[in-house]
């Protein structure tokens, strides 16, 4: 997503390191829609999921529906 984004903000972000923080997959940051349409991301729209905690999978309006719920 890096090597997508970063060039179209007319970042240059060098080498990119490709260490792995979350081997299994156990999070999702869910990408904002605005920020979807405004760099037209080819992969993701409103109705794309994110891994939460391996147990399901959410959308945005879902991911932040539930952070607000527990940090709200």
């Amino acid at each position: 997503m890096t090597e997508e984004i970063l060039p179209r903000l007319s970042i240059d972000a060098g080498p990119i390191d490709t260490l792995v923080l979350d081997y299994l997959d156990y999070f999702q940051v869910p990408l904002h829609p605005k920020v979807i349409a405004a760099l037209e991301i080819a992969w993701a729209d409103d109705t794309t999921t994110y891994n939460f905690y391996r147990t399901e999978r959410l959308t945005f309006d879902q991911y932040v529906e539930r952070y607000i719920r527990v940090y709200g």
